[in-house]
């Protein structure tokens, strides 16, 4: 009797001497045997997170995603992302809004910082989108600036040019190398939207119909001044762009605009 008075003692010491606080969480049903046992469980928070920026967008990319293509042809930087435990919390700085991406899906946060809490068991975050709550396999984070403007469209310059073409085989064999500017914005439209652009004199414009597929590089004009218009109700074509060639208006419609002036007589 001695001996099982001993062990109930030492059972309880063992039971109450622990101090750490556990947080239980609903467990699957393969866990279900090791309860039955008298076994705790406890699974560590491993949920992926990943900061985005012009680096890496490219290689991240949400197939059929609107929201991933208006992201990709914006002015972006990398979020502030601060993991603790389970927790996290993603914000931009002032200037900019945060979009979040998964492997299949999106969301704009917009001015807001994004609180999620990481569920252990399937490794999947739990964030509010302002739709309610959502799970996020991997929790991609992007920093868009604010353009005033709801078309889409990229300032490109040497700082940037390969991110966006440097798979293109004209800007390798013919571009790359030369001096490259961006256009100067001379006239906005009331909506935020760049109207008119202009290259310095002796250089020639170039236009980006689609930097995603770094395909689409229309030969350049000399010192061209070309204009544009946003038309945000047109999912297809929300730009239009108004240009010479010779002597005759044209225009066309493209899903998004970009264009950058490249002087040949500097290095």
């Amino acid at each position: 009797m001695k001996l099982y008075c001993v062990l109930f003692l030492l059972a309880v010491i063992l039971k109450f001497s622990d101090p750490c606080l556990v947080i239980r969480y609903s467990e699957p049903r393969e866990f279900s045997a090791l309860n039955s046992s008298n076994l705790s469980f406890s699974a560590a928070c491993a949920c992926k997170t990943l900061k985005l920026d012009s680096l890496n967008i490219r290689e991240n990319r949400v197939s059929d995603s609107i929201l991933y293509n208006f992201v990709y042809s914006s002015t972006i930087e990398a979020p502030e992302i601060i993991v603790d435990d389970c927790f996290v919390q993603m914000y931009c700085e002032d200037g900019y809004e945060l979009y979040i991406f998964d492997t299949d899906k999106g969301a704009k946060i917009g001015d807001y910082s994004l609180d999620g809490f990481c569920n252990p068991f399937p490794q999947k975050w739990q964030v509010d989108t302002g739709n309610g709550i959502e799970e996020f396999k991997e929790l991609k984070g992007v920093c868009v600036m604010k353009a005033g403007c709801v078309c889409p469209f990229i300032e490109m310059d040497s700082s940037n040019i390969d991110v966006y073409l440097g798979e293109n085989e004209s800007y390798k064999n013919y571009i790359k190398g030369y001096l490259i500017q961006k256009p100067e914005i001379t006239q906005y439209k009331e909506d935020g939207c760049p109207h008119r652009r202009q290259c310095p004199e002796g250089s020639l414009i170039y236009t980006v119909w689609d930097p995603l597929e770094q395909d689409l590089l229309v030969e350049g004009f000399s010192n061209v001044t070309w204009t544009s218009d946003c038309r945000p109700n047109n999912k297809n074509w929300p730009w239009i762009l108004y240009y010479w060639r010779p002597e005759v208006l044209q225009s066309v419609g493209r899903n998004f605009l970009s264009a950058f002036c490249v002087d040949y007589y500097e290095f």
